[in-house]
């Protein structure tokens, strides 16, 4: 009995192991590294936000009260944005490169 008792509570152990495991959220599952709210300043010290969701790209010009939206497409830790302003983007960890064609590189914090 003591034996039966001891293998019970070993299955019962390996069961909520198991569903423990299986709870868990898988960190390199998520989103694009891209997603998020991205801000920085222009080299004319005026601020700019740019939110990025799956293919959309939108870029606040805070100072000039604009607000642009681009489409966006990303592979791996680079991507590129197209519609009124075309350029480029590259993510490392928190910082975000961005390059408006005619415009310039501007560097922005999540």
């Amino acid at each position: 009995m003591k034996n039966a008792t001891k293998l019970f509570g070993i299955i019962a152990l390996i069961g909520i192991i198991g569903f423990t495991m299986a709870a868990c959220d898988d960190k390199d599952s998520g989103g694009s590294p891209f997603d998020g709210t991205w801000n920085g300043r222009t080299s004319e010290d005026e601020q700019i936000r740019i939110v990025i969701d799956g293919s959309t790209f939108t870029v606040y010009w805070i100072e000039e009260g604009s607000i642009t939206s681009l489409i966006f497409s990303a592979t791996g830790n680079t991507g590129n944005f197209s519609g009124e302003i075309n350029g480029t983007v590259t993510v490392s960890g928190n910082t975000l490169i961005v390059t408006f064609f005619g415009i310039g590189t501007f560097t922005l914090y999540k």
